[in-house]
């Protein structure tokens, strides 16, 4: 090993000596890797790949903690959304793996024998972030197998379990699909689909409450074509004229071509969520009047519930992939349940930082793990990549209790599966399984997760790369994808593979 490795090396377990890293036994540091498998190291790996920015990255041996690579290891930098390991954590430990969420039908009065509700109906959400078209097609059907025919009241639609929240982050394009509205009622992602078509000479455009099994149309958003839109995009959004009227969007007629489609974020989902189940309660036989916003109590006696999957479930398609609107409302539900404020995303997202520091065993307030939301979509949360293998190795040590008989359900069983070899790539000494969540925003880049030998030392690893200065210099906010941003977030997938296969071939393998 050459006197700069030393110096590195040396370094690295003098930062992880610090009282930061305080769930870490003192352990003498791993020996060397062998000679015949020392291959390029990360040093060499990150030069080579000539990426513009900032590099941190690390790998820990699992069991011990002990650091054996490393560099820029407390550099705060944009998780993008690997941040959704910790919002998983956080729920995990506060609500627990079995939590359900419910939306509910609501009677407040008495349903007389000719089905007749002489009272208002209500609409409560419950947080589920996976509602959608089926979800109130079942509770419309259960309120009439439960004899509902008419209401006389008002049909009331309540999301005040949960802030609403217009969007998650401000600093994304108005017409991002990944930067809807976040509540208590969550439908179809808080998305709808608007597709569009040229029939006899005119554009015709259809706007969906899509889902995988119901996409009825809904009055709740409208999309006007129009020749050129004020700002000059393709897309503006006007907002709602009322507080009973539709969202308005409006496209650039000659921007859509013979036909096509995409996805618009809802900015009102309680009114969104009510017009689809006034839809579907008249598909199931009960006259409902249009929806107007109100409040009930939370009772246990109701008409009609529907239950979401368990939370680990939810968690793993969150990880999977990437749902800003699931990680944003569970880490809502979860500060909540510890009875932190949810006024706010940063006020809640707080709450997880504080959460997250006892969980991980360092200091409180640490300015190298500061989330302001829960998806990681905002590009002002900061987190190190030495916080994040914390966080890893604690969730290994931990465990949560599963539902099949109480067995210990780990993190790792959550994190989808990812590939680290390129092909043509000469693969390592030893086959490894990689789970690991990714992450991106424009010039940011990172990935987090365990490396899993079949036979050797098990590994925890982060690595964040971002170009801050390249997306500081973005000039149109609106453009989803600016110029250069996929060639260097290819490029820095790329050295994440790379570091990986090194790591398996000088660390991992027995």
């Amino acid at each position: 090993m050459s006197a700069v490795r030393r110096a590195a090396l040396a370094a690295l377990l003098a930062l992880f000596a610090a009282p930061g890293f305080a769930g870490a036994p003192n352990v003498a540091p791993p020996p060397a890797p062998r000679p015949d498998r020392a291959g390029p190291d990360a040093l060499t790996l990150v030069a080579e790949a000539e990426l513009s920015g900032r590099v941190a990255y690390i790998v820990v041996d699992l069991e011990t903690g002990a650091p054996l690579e490393g560099g820029d290891i407390d550099l705060p930098l944009p998780p993008a959304s690997v941040a959704k390991v910790a919002t998983a954590l956080f729920a995990l430990d506060t609500l627990g793996p079995d939590h359900r969420f419910e939306t509910r039908l609501v009677a407040l009065g008495p349903l007389d024998e000719n089905g007749v509700l002489n009272g208002d109906l209500v609409l409560q959400g419950g947080g589920d972030p996976e509602t959608d078209t089926h979800t109130l097609d079942l509770l419309a059907f259960r309120a009439a197998e439960a004899g509902l025919k008419k209401v006389e009241g008002q049909f009331l639609v309540d999301d005040k379990l949960l802030p609403a929240i217009e969007r998650i982050d401000a600093t994304q394009p108005e017409i991002a699909g990944y930067n809807p509205a976040v509540g208590a009622l969550n439908l179809n992602y808080n998305r709808v689909f608007a597709e569009w078509r040229r029939k006899g000479g005119n554009e015709v455009m259809n706007v969906e409450a899509r889902a995988n099994t119901l996409s009825p149309p809904t009055e709740a958003v409208r999309v006007e074509i129009v020749d050129a839109t004020t700002s000059g995009a393709v897309f503006d959004y006007l907002g709602a004229a009322d507080a009973g009227g539709p969202e308005i969007w409006r496209v650039a007629r000659g921007a859509l071509g013979a036909s096509g489609g995409r996805w618009l974020p809802v900015r009102r989902p309680g009114p969104y969520a009510g017009e689809v189940m006034r839809g579907r309660a008249a598909e199931a036989g009960i006259a409902l009047s249009p929806p107007t916003m109100g409040a009930a109590p939370i009772v246990p006696d109701v008409l009609a519930r529907v239950e979401s999957r368990s939370l680990a479930d939810i968690l793993a398609d969150m990880l999977k992939y990437s749902t800003n609107l699931t990680a944003e409302t569970v880490g809502m539900a979860a500060t909540r349940a510890v009875g932190g404020s949810a006024d706010s995303l940063a006020a809640s997202a707080a709450s997880m930082n504080a959460w997250a520091a006892g969980f991980a065993g360092f200091a409180p307030g640490a300015p190298d793990f500061r989330l302001v939301n829960f998806s990681g979509l905002s590009p002002d949360s900061r987190v190190s990549a030495r916080r994040l293998v914390e966080l890893l190795v604690a969730a290994e040590k931990r465990g949560f209790p599963a539902l099949d008989g109480g067995r210990a359900a780990k993190l790792k069983g959550l994190l989808p599966q990812r590939r680290y070899l390129d092909e043509g790539t000469t693969p390592p000494p030893v086959e490894a399984s990689v789970r690991a969540k990714t992450g991106t925003l424009n010039f940011v880049s990172a990935l987090a997760g365990y490396i899993e030998p079949d036979h050797g030392r098990r590994l925890a690893f982060a690595i964040i790369t971002a170009d801050l200065a390249a997306r500081d210099a973005i000039v149109d906010k609106e453009i989803e994808i600016p110029s250069g941003a996929r060639a260097w977030a290819g490029r820095s997938r790329a050295l994440q593979r790379a570091l990986i296969r090194s790591w398996i071939t000088r660390f991992a393998a027995p």
